[in-house]
């Protein structure tokens, strides 16, 4: 069952394909006091990578961002969590397809008893939309 539901920005942006850059991206998150829900990567290319990252405040982030001259991409997104049981993400896609939104991507993990999930949909007010179907 999911417990919590609420609007995150996730941040992109495209770094070079090489050994260490991930490694690199963290140690000035950290050094910065920069928490993180969550981060992945895929490859954007044959050169590039792309690393999305949600961070617990996004101020900070566009703040780094443009001390160091690097373009984000911020898109709004669902963030989901819960206590990690058979069937645990049923009850929001059910909801969320009863209510005729489509997902357009998503990720979800369990760990130590409990789960997250974070959703793309097509827009900010869909998203705000997913979110009031759960608010209350």
């Amino acid at each position: 069952m999911v417990q919590k539901v609420e609007k995150v920005i996730a941040v992109s942006t495209e770094v070079p394909d090489q050994a260490g850059t991930l490694a690199g991206m963290a140690a000035v998150l950290r050094e910065q006091g920069i928490g993180v829900k969550a981060v992945w990567a895929c490859s954007a290319g044959t050169s590039t990578v792309m690393i999305v990252s949600i961070p617990q405040e996004i101020e900070p982030l566009r703040r780094l961002a443009a001390q160091e001259g690097r373009t984000i991409k911020e898109t709004p997104m669902v963030w989901i969590e819960g206590p990690d049981e058979t069937g645990a993400l049923c009850s929001f896609l059910t909801r969320v397809g009863q209510a005729g939104i489509s997902i357009h991507a998503m990720v979800a993990l369990a760990t130590v008893g409990s789960f997250a999930g974070v959703f793309e949909f097509a827009d900010g007010a869909t998203v705000d939309r997913v979110v009031a179907l759960f608010a209350g």
